[in-house]
């Protein structure tokens, strides 16, 4: 009978040890993320862009739970002005070359990230124009002077002034010809929108 008591005690002490063990940690149950963020459109301004050029990318974007948004802008070609790509609205400059560009917004509302594309073409001849007034030293109007950049040529009026359109983005390279003067030659950048270029020629000395 001794016995048994024993075994009933001995029982009793692993079953009472076992409920006041350590019990294992409960998982945090995790919150309910609801719905991914919803992009509704991208708009960029201009498009088509000029080479080298900014343009305004905005995203609008919403998240049915009300959670704050946050945005990531990137792409493998141009660059984003001040290095600025976390806000809704960013600028972008374009690349050099010509062609069509992709330019991703990341949205995320903390729990979900989205993506969507942007499309933007770069031109290279949009709405540039290069003028300017050619003279001599003593200040006077050079008539007749033929002014190219790369192969892109016009002629001096009577005042002196040339105009030139439909340029590259760019720096190109300038000739300028004119009896009685000495050929002249030089660079300049062109970029978007209307560029002055003034030069002046030295005169042929007499023979």
């Amino acid at each position: 009978m001794g016995n048994h008591k024993i075994i009933i005690y001995a029982l009793i002490c692993i079953l009472l040890w076992g409920c006041s063990g350590d019990k294992a940690p409960v998982e945090p149950i995790p919150q309910n993320p609801g719905s991914p963020p919803q992009i509704s459109v991208i708009t960029a301004s201009p498009n088509p862009v000029a080479q080298y050029t900014l343009c305004k990318l905005t995203c609008s974007a919403s998240d049915v739970d009300g959670d704050d948004l946050t945005y990531e802008w990137r792409s493998d070609y141009g660059e984003f002005n001040k290095g600025v790509v976390n806000t809704y609205s960013v600028y972008w400059r374009s690349p050099f070359e010509s062609g069509k560009y992709k330019v991703n917004v990341d949205v995320s509302d903390g729990y979900s990230t989205v993506t969507a594309p942007a499309m933007i073409e770069v031109t290279g001849n949009l709405n540039t124009m290069v003028l300017g007034t050619i003279t001599n030293p003593s200040g006077g109007n050079v008539e007749g002077a033929v002014v190219c950049f790369d192969t892109e040529c016009n002629t001096t009026n009577a005042l002196g002034q040339y105009r030139l359109t439909s340029l590259n983005i760019g720096t190109h390279p300038v000739t300028i010809t004119a009896t009685g003067y000495w050929p002249f030659s030089t660079s300049s950048m062109v970029s978007y929108g209307v560029n002055r270029h003034d030069f002046q020629l030295e005169v042929l000395a007499p023979e």
